[in-house]
């Protein structure tokens, strides 16, 4: 004990006095440990909060779909929808259109827009009005009643400074389209997702703004609880060959895998910016050494060991 203590007095004379003397090498290297864990830290939590993002905003879009049909590459026939319909496996079916939109403002951030069928959809996603609307009862029937019409969340309109009734100008793919909003979005189910940077609208709509007339990109199916376990090969044998049935979390799967490789290089980007931090400090520590070798070389000729002379 008497050694241990005798080690940390020695070690404030020997060093936190030298360290007092050149204050400006020692808040070098500290900036240089500071800034290596700093963007190693920051990168891996910047990756994590993007794969709960992006996993939640997945998990609200599915809703309670059991399956998906989707076309590998391309996408899936409108027309396909009335006959899910009548299956008699099938309990609900629902197309899906998604893009990303901006505001027809200067340096307006890019949101997501889902197009979906207010009435086959209410069965399958969570979605409502804010309380303040909730008293218009047929609120949702307007994106089916009214052209260009939209629906977005709380987060929206208050960066944009809307409200119901107001016009809000939608650009995509060089054109500009001016939005009615027919009401604002609790944060609950879609309104959560892409952290509530979102906006609903009905298919048809959807379809007018972005072109893609007859087709969807998705169509999510809930089968009847009874024929839950026939349901998926029931509807497989009548789907065209270039359609398939999967099940909801595989997109999921895909999306998680891409950013887990985004990871994966950032994770060797900022293992580099603990390297330079170390770096750093090796030649500091070098510089401080070889600056300090007189007063080495008299401790070692009064009897200080070398591992003693390492520790300080």
């Amino acid at each position: 004990m008497q050694q241990v203590f005798f080690f940390i007095q020695f070690f404030t004379w020997f060093s936190l006095r030298n360290m007092r003397k050149h204050l400006g090498r020692a808040l070098t290297v500290i900036l240089g440990i500071a800034l290596g864990a700093a963007v190693f830290t920051s990168v891996r939590l910047s990756i994590n909060a993007s794969l709960n993002s992006f996993t939640r905003s997945m998990d609200l879009i599915t809703g309670s779909a059991d399956r998906v049909l989707i076309r590998p590459g391309g996408r899936v026939p409108e027309e396909l929808v009335p006959e899910l319909l009548t299956h008699y496996t099938v309990d609900a079916a629902s197309p899906l259109l998604t893009t990303y939109v901006r505001p027809a403002k200067a340096d307006a951030a890019p949101f997501l827009l889902i197009g979906l069928d207010p009435l086959l959809d209410r069965t399958i996603r969570n979605w409502d009005f804010d309380e303040s609307d909730r008293l218009v009862v047929d609120s949702w029937l307007d994106l089916i009643r009214e052209p260009d019409t939209v629906v977005i969340t709380k987060p929206l309109a208050a960066r944009y400074q809307v409200r119901r009734g107001d016009f809000f100008g939608i650009e995509h793919a060089h054109q500009t389209v001016r939005f009615k909003i027919a009401g604002i979005m609790a944060q609950e189910g879609l309104g959560l997702v892409e952290g509530g940077q979102v906006a609903l609208t009905d298919i048809a709509t959807f379809q007018e703004l972005t072109g893609l007339f007859g087709v969807v990109d998705r169509i999510d199916l809930r089968f009847n609880p009874r024929f839950a376990d026939i349901g998926p090969q029931e509807i497989a044998a009548l789907l065209p060959d270039d359609i398939v049935i999967g099940i909801p979390s595989a997109a999921k799967e895909s999306g998680q895998g891409m950013i887990k490789a985004y990871q994966l290089n950032l994770s060797i980007l900022s293992f580099a910016s603990l390297f330079v931090g170390m770096f750093l400090v090796y030649s500091l520590v070098a510089l401080n050494a070889a600056s300090r070798r007189h007063e080495l070389a008299v401790l070692r000729s009064v009897g200080a060991t070398p591992n003693l002379l390492f520790l300080l």
